[in-house]
């Protein structure tokens, strides 16, 4: 069911990032959430599994939406310096919702039925809108034309901004490492090296949190630091997290708990800590032509497809190659991704292409 959402999400990304240019980020963002929410209780009521894949699908693809629209909304508020941070600190929410939603549902599910616990999800969804549109409501402090181009150019002008095209493909080589390390780290440390599943489950865990703290720091340490060279501060995370990635492709069996843990939080904090910063670079890259929506939604699309692409990939290489030589090769990769971005020039809002 996981791929419905997914196919969903896919196809809408292009269009959502469009639809968010079009609309104002405060409308586009209260829509997705209600649409979300809406969406969510109707799956109580699925008869069957066309239903359900169906009701799954277009819940994929109008939570989409949401992604561009703050991205507009934070490019027209904080125009200079403190933008990645505003990206970090609103898609920190995400994790942290879905850590609540996974603590909760179960639980209402055994004692109400599911049905009743997916109703009551979707109702706390929509308790969230008045404040939602609280918080959006607030006019843009930025210079008029500075967070949204008046007339956006096609997505076809990306074939002339090599700049981007760069940061694409360094999106799409990231992502599908990250998919790759997600995927099998508990498999690896466990049937590869021995340890216990518990603490390979948990070694996972590390690895989810490490990139979610991680990222607030990334986010203050580019604004405060590389506010204007954003591309070589994700650069040198890309070393971090080939450095971690490393460390897995020649852990010997039985290891010690430092070395994974070593191991883990610097492939964690880095690989799972770059989305804001890569969101950013993105949206003042491509701002000035096609918006920040726009912008965001295209590398949005390159995550997906490296999402897609990198766990099938990582799995093929382990049952030819062995692990060493997978882990090896997704370090390559994050080296690839730090030489594709390292370069992208200095931007500002005003520069974009």
């Amino acid at each position: 069911m996981a791929s419905a959402s997914l196919l969903g999400a896919i196809l809408a990304t292009l269009p959502a990032g469009t639809l968010t240019e079009a609309l104002p980020p405060r409308v586009a963002a209260l829509f997705s959430v209600a649409a979300v929410s809406l969406m969510t209780i109707t799956l109580s009521l699925a008869a069957g599994f066309v239903a359900l894949f169906s009701i799954l699908m277009v819940k994929g693809a109008v939570a989409r939406l949401m992604e561009p629209a703050v991205s507009v909304a934070v490019a027209a508020r904080f125009p200079g310096r403190n933008r990645g941070m505003a990206i970090a600190a609103v898609d920190a929410g995400a994790p942290l919702g879905q850590m609540t939603i996974a603590a909760i549902l179960p639980a209402l599910a055994i004692a109400l039925g599911w049905q009743t616990a997916v109703v009551a999800t979707g109702f706390a969804t929509l308790m969230g809108l008045p404040v939602l549109a609280r918080i959006m409501r607030r006019r843009s402090n930025a210079p008029e034309g500075s967070s949204r181009t008046r007339r956006p150019a096609s997505y076809r002008s990306l074939w002339h901004h090599r700049q981007f095209l760069k940061l694409i493909a360094g999106q799409v080589a990231y992502r599908a490492v990250q998919g790759g390390l997600l995927t099998f780290i508990i498999l690896f440390l466990h049937e590869a090296r021995g340890l216990d599943v518990v603490f390979a489950g948990m070694m996972l865990a590390l690895t989810q949190a490490s990139g979610g703290i991680a990222r607030i720091l990334w986010a203050w340490l580019q604004d405060r630091f590389f506010h204007d060279r954003r591309a070589v501060f994700i650069g040198y995370l890309g070393v971090v997290g080939a450095a971690g990635l490393a460390i897995l492709a020649f852990l010997p069996h039985d290891p010690g708990v430092g070395t994974v843990v070593l191991a883990v939080v610097l492939a964690g904090s880095s690989i799972r800590g770059m989305w804001p910063s890569m969101v950013t670079v993105a949206t003042e890259l491509g701002e000035r032509r096609l918006g920040a929506g726009r912008s965001t939604s295209i590398i949005m699309l390159a995550s997906a497809a490296g999402a897609v692409g990198g766990p099938p990939l990582f799995g093929a290489i382990i049952g030819t190659a062995g692990y060493q030589v997978a882990w090896g090769l997704c370090a390559l990769g994050m080296l690839v991704m730090t030489i594709l971005v390292y370069d992208i020039r200095s931007v500002t809002p005003a520069s974009g292409f």
